[in-house]
């Protein structure tokens, strides 16, 4: 149980005290580069081409922060919930514990394409029509406020790219801007957004956007072979703010128990 406690009329959530405290993400291959975490109210791109291990990395590092009783809200822009609640069952990650603690929330703002009536899917707390996800800074604020999450927790946003489908650069850099704003900083609450970066344009729009958030880490996939031939991947951060961190790549793998560093 988290307690507020105020001392000469602040809350030790409040953002003014918020913005000092730090969090470990959990993941063997993030604490490496990452060895004393990264400030609360931070927001950090998680970029890379599809298949370098950024779906894995959430995963773990959701998992670890809610098996601290830290809330997570996944905005599920690319797929829809059962496929989110399906990559944590995948690693024998027990989301109906998960979801029943309130844990585990997730923002659908993909499920309007299956259209009416579909099966509601336990989890999930909001349903988000696409000409309202340029309101969704003020959707995940409507659940923080619910739910009693300023100065803990963590927002994923998966992914940037649909809002750049859907709107264009200049929309998605505003609710990029938002975010940071609203929630990051404004509630203290830590918000990592995934980027696809596959294509020139989209690795473009990353370099673009580097300036506007506290943190980006960069994932991608080598040539070499890996234990049981897995492919080897290396993770970079390219910046974060505030924080020593390591700025050499370094190399992991993944297995059926998730991200493995290699030494």
């Amino acid at each position: 149980m988290f307690l507020t406690i105020r001392l000469l009329g602040v809350s030790l959530r409040s953002p003014e005290i918020v913005a000092w405290n730090k969090v470990r993400l959990g993941v063997e291959v993030l604490d490496r580069v990452l060895p004393s975490g990264v400030y609360r109210n931070s927001l950090i791109i998680l970029a890379g081409p599809g298949g370098a291990g950024k779906s894995v990395l959430v995963a773990h590092m959701t998992k670890a922060l809610m098996e601290r009783e830290e809330p997570v809200i996944y905005v599920a822009l690319d797929d829809d919930p059962r496929t989110v609640l399906q990559n944590y069952i995948s690693f024998k990650i027990d989301v109906a514990q998960l979801i029943k603690r309130e844990l585990l929330m997730i923002i659908d703002c993909f499920s309007y394409r299956l259209g009416h009536p579909r099966p509601a899917v336990n989890g999930v707390i909001r349903e988000v029509e696409p000409d309202e996800l340029e309101r969704l800074p003020y959707t995940i604020i409507d659940v923080v406020l619910e739910k009693e999450l300023r100065g803990r927790g963590l927002v994923v946003v998966d992914s940037l790219n649909e809002l750049l489908l859907l709107y264009n650069e200049k929309t998605t850099v505003e609710v990029l801007r938002k975010l940071r704003a609203l929630i990051a900083k404004g509630e203290g609450i830590l918000v990592f957004a995934t980027l696809h970066t596959s294509t020139d344009d989209q690795q473009k729009f990353l370099r673009s956007i580097e300036h506007l958030v506290d943190g980006v880490i960069e994932v991608w996939v080598t040539d070499e072979t890996g234990p049981g031939d897995s492919a080897v991947r290396k993770l970079m951060v390219r910046k974060m703010k505030g924080v020593h961190h390591v700025s050499r790549p370094i190399r992991f793998y993944v297995d059926a128990e998730g991200p493995k560093l290699i030494e």
